[in-house]
């Protein structure tokens, strides 16, 4: 299960880029309940990709240290402040104060539910470590930020807390002595290890000796869950952890399918942002003023313009389909019952999804695109297609958001703006030349939004724009399934039903442009 968990964390950062910090702080739960015993870390990778926000697609810097210390996970690394603006852009806030937290990304190996709420885990694959504005627990902040004009020992107390952590001491000689213990320890199991490998070594080397195949983790866990949709509502439990009400996690392998399927299902998430939580809800920073630069002579005084920022919080909602599947199909060890179910599952919550991303209402699902009321509208002159409304409508943004900017409309309206073009302007309409490459018009990209109304009266048939920057689409991290074998046991059906989260909002409507038709 992949997961993505906001924790408490404490960080510096400073001048040229260097940043350090705890990512997990151990004996700790975070606001759902988890806790990650020390050694869950074990085998880490010596370096991760520093990410802003767990956006994959928003890299910032490399952490170049990992280390489980005696308070939890060490991180240290840099910035990449010199090659990357939106770098430059989180060390402004982390200095700023208004990014204060680090959080985690990784996968789950060995865990065990504890009563009440939360998991004891034991074991993960650490993937990647995110600076984030907002971290789910309340007291995660940044204890203090370096500046070259202080001195290697000068630092800023936040408060008197953070003054006593840093007035701890440490029993040298206690710690050299618990350190001669875990190394002979080590050094015990290393040579029990050796010496089992040794008889290994001997019994493989044997004539006529024929081992036992093994199967690997993809290979069990589409056996387990096969025996779940069957009836065994258990045998998902080899795939690691249970949880959500009336159902299990679905396993890792479904999951990826799934998100795999969605993303090729609908076009508004191969353009928009999207990014995975591990909580119901989450908070991001939105910048309302720009730094503002002046002209100042030599020794004149530089003008304090430092940029505000606010909260967008962005929540999930609860999206459930059920797939009907005949018990033939299910019994049948030759079909990929993970991969029927995913698939018809992925094109409804696609089709859902995107009319919900564009104009959803808020009630149960996300408030779309199309409702929100500070994205820029472009009247048409009229109640149809007009080049010239079309050619206005491509120089209405800023040059920041102009170059990657795209035309949204259904194919409906595609059909409409290709004759016109090809009557009145042949040289601005560009056909797709190679499979998988849109047409443009003028030189910017067409793309299909089949929910996007047609072209009519009061209708609002294009939008320009860069859709990364203007929506954020947000995944709950976790699918959960539950197998109905009674429901439609009388038509030889099986029911399953597949739960998720999922929420998105407009995160910056500058980006983003509706060209609506005028009134009949």
């Amino acid at each position: 299960m992949s997961e993505v968990i906001e924790i408490k964390a404490a960080f510096t950062t400073g001048d040229t880029g260097d940043i350090e910090g705890i990512a997990w702080p151990f004996g700790k739960a975070d606001r759902v309940g988890d806790v990650i015993e020390k050694g869950a870390f074990a085998g880490a990778p010596t370096s991760l990709p520093m990410l802003w926000a767990h956006d994959q697609s928003q890299v910032i810097g490399v952490w170049t240290s990992i280390i489980e210390g005696q308070k939890g996970l060490e991180l240290k690394g840099h910035l990449l402040i010199n090659d990357v603006a939106k770098a430059r852009e989180v060390h402004a806030m982390v200095r700023a104060g208004a990014a204060s937290g680090l959080s985690i990304g990784f996968q789950t190996k060995s865990a065990t539910p504890i009563r009440g709420g939360g998991r004891t885990i034991r074991s993960v694959d650490l993937l990647e470590c995110s600076v984030v504005a907002v971290p789910a627990n309340a007291d995660a902040r940044i204890t203090s930020i370096k500046s070259n004009s202080l001195s290697n020992q000068d630092v800023t107390p936040m408060d008197n807390e953070v003054i006593e952590d840093e007035a701890e001491t440490v029993d040298l000689a206690e710690t050299i002595s618990e350190l001669k213990a875990s190394l002979a320890e080590t050094t015990k199991a290393f040579d029990a290890l050796k010496t089992d490998h040794q008889k290994l070594a001997t019994r493989l080397n044997r004539p006529g000796v024929i081992t036992a195949k093994t199967e690997d983790a993809a290979e069990t866990e589409t056996k387990a869950f096969r025996a779940f949709v069957a009836g065994d509502q258990k045998a998902l439990s080899v795939t690691g952890d249970s949880g959500g009400k009336g159902g299990v996690l679905a396993p890792a392998t479904f999951q990826a399918t799934v998100q795999r399927l969605l993303i090729e299902a609908s076009p508004f998430r191969q353009f928009a942002s999207v990014m995975t939580i591990g909580a119901p809800s989450i908070e991001l920073p939105v910048q309302d003023s720009a730094v503002q630069v002046s002209w100042v002579g030599e020794n004149e005084t530089r003008p304090d313009t430092d940029a505000a920022f606010s909260t967008l919080t962005i929540d999930t909602f609860g999206m459930g389909a059920q797939v009907s599947i005949s018990n033939d199909l299910i019994a049948d060890s030759q079909v990929d019952i993970m991969s029927i179910i995913a698939s018809d599952f992925a094109k409804q919550a696609a089709k859902a999804e995107g009319l919900a991303f564009l104009d959803g209402d808020g009630t149960k699902k996300p408030t779309g695109l199309l409702r929100n009321a500070n994205v820029a509208v472009q009247d048409a002159t009229g109640t149809t297609l007009a080049i010239d409304d079309i050619v206005d409508l491509t120089v209405s943004l800023p040059n920041e958001y102009a170059r990657s900017s795209k035309l949204f409309m259904n194919r409906k309206t595609r059909a409409a703006l290709r004759k016109l073009a090809l009557a009145e302007a042949p040289d601005a309409w560009g056909d797709s030349l190679a499979a998988g490459t849109p047409s443009t018009f003028l030189g910017f990209p067409i793309i299909e939004l089949p929910d996007l109304d047609d072209v009519a009266a009061d209708a609002t048939p294009i939008l320009f724009g860069d859709l990364a920057q203007t929506f954020r689409v947000v995944d709950r991290a976790g699918l959960t399934l539950f197998s109905d074998p009674y429901t439609k046991a009388a038509n030889n059906m099986t029911v399953v039903h597949v739960n998720r989260r999922v929420g998105g909002a407009v995160i910056n409507p500058d980006a983003m442009t509706f060209y609506t038709m005028a009134a009949a």
